[in-house]
């Protein structure tokens, strides 16, 4: 086996071209290739623009990738390749994503539908609290009215009470 080394060098590449061809994968999703994995752990320091945009981009881009090693791979790729002049927020960035394994989404997941059918539960509770005090003022304005003499129809149409609840109401005042 022999091995032969070859200089590259950074500035070759044209680093706003291979963005865009990354982010055209990604967005058709289209297949990733070990070599695209490369370009886009060194992206941010080929690009010419602003270098924390061009790794704000880049793990952009990064956090899109479906398979979860590749996609782990290429951040700790850009954490290491920007060690020297990377900001605060994007290494913040960096180690949320990498610090959420598949596990620890599934529980976020978990948590957050837990919360939502809390939430949904207690809206429910609060619409038969709502309707328990409608039915209670029916039935103490049927009792009012009932003790006015009015007739059982005419508190039925008035409160929109049954025969039977008005006759129950009206058992009590006698």
């Amino acid at each position: 086996m022999k091995f032969q080394f070859e200089q590259v060098f950074l500035s070759d590449f044209d680093g706003n071209k291979m963005y865009e061809e990354l982010k055209y994968k990604l967005d058709n999703n289209l297949k990733i290739e070990e070599d695209d994995i490369l370009k886009l752990t060194i992206l941010p320091l080929i690009q010419n623009e602003d270098r924390q945009k061009s790794i704000e981009n880049a793990i952009e881009l990064a956090k899109r990738i479906p398979k979860e090693g590749d996609r782990v791979f290429v951040l700790a790729g850009i954490n290491t390749a920007t060690n020297k002049f990377i900001n605060d927020e994007n290494l913040s960035k960096i180690r949320r994503e990498l610090s959420m394994t598949k596990l620890e989404r599934l529980i976020e997941e978990e948590k957050i539908d837990e919360i939502n059918k809390a939430l949904i539960k207690q809206a429910k509770e609060k619409e038969i609290e709502k309707e328990e005090a409608i039915k209670a003022n029916k039935k103490e304005f049927a009792k009012n009215i009932l003790s006015m003499a009015m007739d059982v129809l005419s508190v039925m149409k008035a409160t929109g009470l049954t025969k039977a609840e008005v006759l129950e109401i009206q058992k009590e005042l006698n």
